[in-house]
This record gives structure tokens, sequence and C-alpha cells, in this order.
């Protein structure tokens, strides 16, 4: 529906906005270290001065990273994508990386196993909450952990073992 675009765009445009924020932050804090580092309590001033020196040095590889990054996510959503196309759901590309992003920040949850419960719950609620019927938005999330936990589980256990028996 155009309300569901809608709410998408908004949150993508959000999201950037966040990440464009925290960039600018981090770029600001680097580029005026010396007065930043006086704002920083003592005790935690050397962790900080760390902090700097790592992003200063990752600035240079930040074509490569940023890169990397939207083609995971271009991954992520296309999977999610196909897999309700599969189903017979048809969900945007849009919302498919929404689904996809949701997955990947719930599964960030310490509290089990790459948020198993958590993410499927999560990624269950915003499905409905897209219009997808609840058995399909099931099938969907079944579907969408299958290929991105479980298949991991099964490889790394199988790459375990190979080299175990090496």
């Amino acid at each position: 529906s155009g309300s569901t675009a809608d709410d998408v765009t908004r949150f993508s445009l959000l999201g950037v906005g966040i990440v464009l924020a925290a960039v600018a932050a981090l770029w600001s804090a680097i580029r005026f270290r010396a007065v930043v580092e006086r704002l920083v309590p003592a005790r935690v001033r050397p962790a900080f001065a760390r902090l700097l020196d790592g992003a200063a040095g990752s600035a240079k590889r930040l074509p490569l990273l940023v890169g990397a990054s939207v083609a995971g996510w271009a991954l992520e959503g296309a999977s999610v994508f196909l897999i309700a196309a599969a189903v017979g759901v048809p969900l945007s590309l849009g919302a498919a990386v929404v689904v996809g992003l949701v997955a990947a920040l719930l599964s960030a949850i310490p509290l089990t196993p790459s948020g198993l419960g958590f993410a499927e719950a999560g990624v269950g609620v915003v499905l409905v909450g897209l219009g997808v019927d609840a058995a399909d938005a099931a099938a969907i999330v079944l579907l969408v952990r299958l290929v991105s936990y479980w298949s991991i589980v099964a490889f790394g256990g199988l790459a375990a073992l190979v080299r175990r028996s090496l």
C-alpha cells in the first residue's frame, strides 16, 4: 500500500540520516581532536584516543567498507525479496531490505545465539505490519532464518568437523 511504502521510505531515510550524523560526529571528533579530548573524562581518554586512531586509520578504507556494506545489504534485501517471491508474497525491494535490517539488528541481541527467537518474532511482526498474511509471514520468517542462520550453523559445523579430522 502507499502508506507502507511511505513508512519504508521514512525509516530508510531516518537510518541514512542517523548514519550520516554519526559519520559527521566522528569526522568532527577526529578533525577537532584536541578540543574534543579535553571534554572527555580523563579515565576514558586513552580508550577514546584509540577509537579516534582506529577511525582515522579506517577512513582510508572507507570506499571499500561502504562498497562492501552496500553489497551486503543489497544481497540481504535480495534474499528476503526472493524468498517472499518464492512464497508468493509481492514484497517491495525496499521493504525486503528493511526486513533484512530488522533481522540483522535483532540477531545482535546477546541473550540467545544470533538473537534466536527475537529475530524471528521481530521479522514476523514487521512482515505482518507490512500487510503480509500471518501464515505467509511465518513461511518467510522460517525460510529467511533457514538461509541466514541455520545454513551458517550447518556449514560451520561441517567445516569444524572437516578441520578437526585433518
